[in-house]
């Protein structure tokens, strides 16, 4: 695939004229390989009429209608790509790429950006907040007109509640302005810069982005670096994958959702003895930012780790920023033999391997039975997220992916829709329900919720049918699950399949303080030993005798910051 000179996939977008004929258009040619072609669809922005407004009506609904596109990234994008001078106020460089279109869409993308801050001015202003510009910092301040406080960061507004395209819209205040010039460069140090973006084109249904998000009150250059799919939902909006880029890959996890399925497999692990003849297999479920399979090999050399990712842009992104080395295997330069002998073989200690150009629908429907995987890792795949019907296929797959020679089996998932956390949850524990399953949803820590499906009765809402549904069955399941959160979270699926069909699995595997417990002392024995040794778990699980229960409003600890 060809790229422009900041990196981004070529996508070639029909131009009717000088016009766009829908916004999406409009936005994707932003990120066209075309620099006049930018300037073109930036300049259209400014003018663009939205549902309930006129061409060239500047107000809230065109905001939002801009922010809900995606249009933010790419327009970030064209104003840092100008390469400006420091000394001489930001001043854009006389250099070979400061040229004529690049120039034009930088203004025109600033010009947009602009008038979006002007437009979150007036919304702050109706709640009583004014913005002003703080010259010792070179920053915006963000003054309470009616206590005379003010403060450097957005304030949360009543119209921003559950809001994120009001929150992104405040956020660009911040935006305009550089923290910062960097001490070797001189070049200006954005509170957001882009690294990366991928429009969305005829093999990708959403937008990719990779940014540093600049943390103010670290040193200078400290940042955290996300992997973001679809619109940017703000710095504090729900990402694919955030790591410190500063920091050896494999030495610390960020994102909670990464945390929770890391502490949540190491009980399970230690729960059995393992050789280097027949080391530990897992597969994980999406690259993304690669903090997973990074974590494990790192710290866990003897389990093996496999990982399917189906886009080709990721994994490029994985090696060019996040630092990431790894096995790469196409799939599409092997015929079905190689395939089953590769897959059937581990990968080789402390080094993941990662399996290109395959879907993971694909994959696990390709699996040969001896891989002997005992747990699946990551992400829900896309088709579950976008079509429910395919649900009970994949739970499918995923038992007889795990039904392997040990009698372990394990299943941790991260979902971005509270809707198909709930389904798919409910549907693995119907599904698994003779395998005395054991599920659990866990959410975001601000929900500071739990839900399982353990218990033999459900209490009833006031606007509850009284009748319910047969036991054991979807709807049954589902009603375990209720309240999950529409942002999603990650669910745990711990099916018993050792011989002794009634013998359940022991309830302090299913718990998840001793997770982190067991998390944070693996941490704290690797850093007094230096490193985990080959083949050696360092950690241990003493409450193996303990009669534990997870009560659906059990308070869980918090897994934000570094591990």
């Amino acid at each position: 695939m060809q790229r422009n000179e900041g990196g981004n996939a070529i996508v070639s977008v029909p131009l009717a004229g000088t016009s766009f004929p829908k916004l999406d258009e409009c936005v994707t040619a932003l990120s066209s390989a075309d620099p006049q072609m930018r300037a073109t669809a930036a300049e259209a922005l400014l003018d663009f009429p939205v549902t309930e407004t006129r061409q060239g009506d500047r107000s809230l609904p065109w905001a939002y209608a801009l922010i809900d596109a995606g249009a933010i990234v790419p327009l970030l994008g064209l104003v840092q790509a100008v390469k400006r001078d420091g000394a001489e106020g930001l001043k854009p460089c006389d250099c070979p790429g400061n040229t004529e279109p690049v120039l034009r869409a930088g203004d025109f993308a600033l010009l947009v950006l602009t008038e979006l801050a002007e437009v979150a001015a007036a919304l702050l202003a109706d709640e009583g907040w004014d913005v002003r510009y703080d010259e010792e910092v070179n920053r915006p301040v963000f003054l309470d007109e009616q206590s005379g406080l003010q403060q450097s960061s957005p304030p949360l507004l009543r119209v921003t509640n559950g809001d994120w395209i009001s929150l992104v819209l405040v956020e660009v205040i911040t935006l305009l302005q550089p923290l910062d010039l960097h001490s070797g460069t001189g070049m200006p140090r954005w509170p957001v810069s882009v690294l990366r973006h991928i429009p969305v084109s005829m093999q990708r249904t959403s937008t990719i982005s990779v940014l540093d998000i600049a943390i103010e009150e670290g040193e200078a250059g400290e940042c955290t670096r996300v992997l973001i799919r679809g619109p940017w939902a703000g710095s504090n909006g729900e990402v694919e994958g955030e790591v410190d880029p500063n920091d050896i890959p494999g030495s610390a996890l960020h994102s909670w959702h990464d945390a929770t399925i890391v502490a949540a497999l190491i009980p399970h692990l230690s729960a059995r003895t393992w050789s280097p003849v027949n080391p530990p297999r897992v597969l994980i479920i999406g690259l993304r930012c690669g903090a997973v399979p990074a974590f494990l090999c790192r710290q866990l050399p003897g389990v093996r780790v496999d990982v399917v990712e189906p886009d080709e842009e990721i994994v490029k992104i994985a090696r060019d920023l996040f630092n990431l080395n790894f096995d790469e295997v196409r799939w599409s330069n092997l015929d079905e033999y190689n395939r089953s002998a590769q897959l059937s073989r581990p990968s080789y200690e402390g080094r993941f391997r990662v399996w290109v150009g395959i879907s993971e629908w694909q994959f696990l429907n390709l699996l040969p039975e001896n891989c002997n995987f005992i747990g699946i890792l990551g992400s829900m795949p896309d088709i579950i997220e976008h079509g429910a019907q395919r649900m009970h296929e994949f739970q499918a797959l995923a038992l007889r992916t795990i039904n392997n020679e040990r009698g372990l089996g394990f299943v941790a998932l991260a979902a971005r829709s509270g809707t198909k956390l709930q389904e798919t949850a409910a549907a693995l524990s119907c599904a698994w329900n003779r395998s005395f399953a054991r599920t659990l949803i866990l959410c975001d820590i601000k929900q500071r919720r739990a839900f399982q499906n353990e218990g033999s009765t459900i209490p009833l809402k006031k606007n509850m049918k009284q009748i319910l549904p047969k036991f054991g069955s979807f709807k049954w399941e589902s009603l375990n699950f209720n309240g999950a959160p529409l942002s999603g979270g990650v669910f745990i699926c711990l099916p018993s399949l050792v011989a002794d069909k009634h013998k359940r699995t022991p309830l302090d595997l299913f718990h998840p303080s001793l997770w982190y417990a067991a998390l944070e002392k693996f941490i704290q024995d690797s850093e007094s030993a230096g490193m985990a040794t080959s083949h050696c778990f360092p950690f241990t699980l003493e409450s193996s005798s303990l009669n534990l229960s997870l009560p659906l409003d059990e308070t869980l600890p918090s897994l934000r910051g570094k591990y």
